[in-house]
């Protein structure tokens, strides 16, 4: 790898993690919006599948901000991750 190639791939990685950085803060965000795990942990695996298609049918629709949205869904995945794993 030459030092192009690394820089365009550091500066890749640094995005990546400023995106991650975001997704977390939207997950600390609805952990204190909904109540967190004992929330979380009251719905079944089918529950979060209908949450995923209820936000993503807002970004088919084109409803709000497209960015916006793709880290709310994100962080909802995230939440059915961390469910699925307790």
């Amino acid at each position: 790898m030459n030092d192009q190639e690394y820089k365009l791939r550091l500066e890749q990685a640094e995005k990546q993690r400023d995106i991650l950085q975001e997704i977390l803060q939207e997950r600390l965000h609805q952990d204190e919006k909904w109540g967190g795990p004992e929330h979380d942990d009251e719905h079944k695996q089918g529950d979060w599948g209908e949450f995923l298609l209820f936000r993503a049918e807002d970004l088919a629709a084109e409803r709000g901000d497209h960015r916006r949205l793709l880290i709310e869904v994100a962080a909802l995945a995230v939440a059915a991750i961390e469910s699925t794993d307790r």
